[in-house]
């Protein structure tokens, strides 16, 4: 205690001379208006932080800024070229909109009440502190610049939102899916085949004519009878993923129909050369085969 308190008294001691040469040096210079406007910035040059210069750190940091735009463009690029489903883009467009318009209204607001403080602006530093006329047009430029740097982030982040929620809607659904019969599987994902090869896929055993659904919204893109699948569906869910019935007694469904998720597309069988009679089942994404049981809830 009796440390603590020698401490302190020797931190005040060190800090009144300090204190007393910044009042006199407040004392002696007049005060200026204009606040921010006013405030003389050292020379960076000369200053140092973690032993790096001022300018050269305040330049690493604008570079970041700048690595930063670039990976957001890329991004906005990259999700915007992913394949998405009619239906998601309906909707996430849908979105964007009413979204858009909320952006808009709030943009008129904002420019109303930036010409009211523009007003305000060129009174008090033209008028008032006698600043010529470049440097006021100085000041408001980058007011402005400042409100559409915030305006503009806001945007981008719905514009990504969109896109992204409407690209990858099917990888929410992870865990989360129903299996689109109910039956004993026969035959597991990766499990070895009679000929050597792993099942890329599921077999459930039903009774044939049981109706086959759809696991989730999408568009069918291939529904014909196929050498080793039988009659098959294939359905795509956009972000590239893709389901496949195959085996099926009847197709109920067209390339091109609009699919929601529990629809019946099908009936189960035993085409293809199936021993049993019930459906083959797989999921895909890009292309590469996917555990359909990890996708079930």
């Amino acid at each position: 205690m009796h440390f603590l308190r020698r401490l302190s008294f020797a931190a005040l001691s060190g800090a009144l001379p300090l204190l007393a040469s910044a009042s006199q040096a407040l004392a002696e210079e007049a005060h200026k208006g204009g606040g921010e406007a006013n405030l003389k910035l050292p020379n960076l040059a000369s200053q140092t932080f973690l032993g790096l210069p001022g300018n050269k750190l305040l330049m690493g940091g604008l570079i970041v800024c700048i690595l930063g735009m670039i990976f957001g463009l890329a991004i906005y690029k990259q999700l915007k070229g992913l394949p998405v489903h009619k239906c998601m883009r309906e909707i996430s467009e849908l979105i964007y909109e009413t979204c858009k318009t909320y952006l808009f209204t709030q943009g008129k607001f904002i420019l109303m009440l930036w010409a009211f403080i523009g007003t305000i602006m060129v009174v008090y530093f033209g008028v008032l502190q006698h600043y010529p006329v470049d440097r006021v047009l100085v000041i408001m430029l980058f007011s402005l610049i400042g409100i559409a740097g915030s305006y503009g982030v806001a945007w981008f982040g719905i514009r990504v939102n969109t896109f992204a929620n409407s690209r990858t809607a099917f990888a929410s659904l992870k865990g989360k899916l129903h299996l689109p019969i109910r039956g004993e599987v026969l035959n597991r994902f990766g499990a070895l085949r009679a000929e050597g090869t792993s099942w890329k896929g599921i077999t459930l055993r039903a009774n044939s004519g049981q109706p086959v659904h759809a696991i989730a919204t999408g568009r069918v893109i291939f529904a014909d009878w196929l050498r080793g699948f039988g009659n098959m569906i294939i359905v795509d869910h956009g972000g590239g993923y893709l389901s496949l019935y195959s085996g099926c007694e009847s197709l109920l469904k067209r390339v091109g129909d609009e699919i929601k998720a529990g629809d019946t597309i099908a009936t189960t069988g035993n085409s293809g050369g199936m021993a049993d009679s019930g459906l083959y089942f797989e999921i895909r994404q890009n292309g590469r085969p996917l555990d359909p049981l990890a996708w079930a809830g």
